[in-house]
């Protein structure tokens, strides 16, 4: 199967043979990756023979130059969204997000020790004394336990609604991903 097809009106009026045009190739290719290779030498010489000079030395300053700013330096003002900047929106998602956490962990406390008044005790529950069967909820084993355990609870939705909130604050003022974490590339803006 020939890759090159050869007619006789696209190489003149001869016809060569395969074998002809592959050394034509070969050819040329050598004589293009040669040219390629000894460019850069040639360069090289030329611009040895032209520019002999030397660099010029790097300025010598003074250590207490190197302590102020450049003369050029101008002071921008740090990005920010909805009046905060990065710091600002950091903190206020950490302080969320550690809030969530402190009310979890206080109402997990608290069921936690309901469990064990549940376990190890001989609490009774105390029902009306006519046919009235006492609701479960109201009548728990311990009234503050049960009180506290409500007020965690309250605490812990409060909490999360706050983070909710905090992220659509967040979304509706364009605040960077990076901003909303602990730590996080300052670049992301």
């Amino acid at each position: 199967m020939s890759l090159v097809k050869t007619t006789p009106c696209s190489l003149g009026n001869s016809t060569q043979s395969r074998s002809e045009l592959a050394l034509r190739a070969s050819r040329g290719l050598a004589l293009g990756l040669a040219l390629l290779l000894l460019s850069p030498v040639t360069l090289a010489e030329e611009g040895s023979e032209v520019g002999t000079s030397k660099p010029a030395p790097a300025p010598v300053v003074p250590l207490d130059k190197l302590f102020e700013l450049p003369s050029g330096f101008e002071v921008r003002k740090a990005p920010s969204h909805a009046g905060f900047g990065a710091t600002e929106w950091r903190a206020r998602f950490s302080e969320a997000r550690q809030r969530v956490e402190r009310s979890t962990a206080a109402l997990a406390g608290a069921k936690r020790e309901l469990a064990e008044l549940a376990e190890s005790s001989n609490a009774w529950a105390v029902a009306p004394p006519v046919g009235g069967i006492p609701n479960s909820k109201d009548s728990p084993l311990n009234y503050q336990l049960s009180q506290r355990i409500k007020q965690d609870q309250r605490e812990v939705d409060a909490a999360k609604r706050n983070l909710l909130d905090l992220k659509v604050s967040a979304n509706l003022a364009g605040v960077p991903d990076g901003w909303r974490r602990e730590r996080g590339p300052e670049l992301s803006e």
